[in-house]
């Protein structure tokens, strides 16, 4: 391996597979006894998945949208469409014996 003009290095995919290391990841660089010692950054304790869910927040076209607007967006469902279903069950709520 050769060290880059800027001082960067390759990490070998083995390596980088064996650390569970992905793109984007945070490494922190060791020297102990001689060795240089390559580390996951842990970021305060945090899964990966976590990690994932911190970098994305906010990140989507829906961050600002109330969970419901979400759960219609995803059921691909319009505003008028839920209203009418809302309306529906009302109406069968109403009629239903008591």
């Amino acid at each position: 391996m050769r060290i880059t003009e800027d001082g960067s290095v390759t990490i070998p995919a083995d390596l980088r597979e064996a650390l569970g290391l992905r793109v984007g990841d945070e490494v922190d660089f060791r020297l102990r006894d001689g060795l240089v010692m390559l580390l996951p950054v842990d970021a305060e304790g945090k899964t990966r998945g976590e990690q994932l869910v911190e970098r994305l927040r906010g990140a989507g076209s829906f961050g600002r949208m109330s969970a419901d607007e979400v759960m219609m967006m995803m059921r691909g469902e319009s505003a008028d469409d839920e209203i009418a279903r809302l309306e529906a069950e009302a109406e069968a709520k109403q009629a239903a014996p008591r």
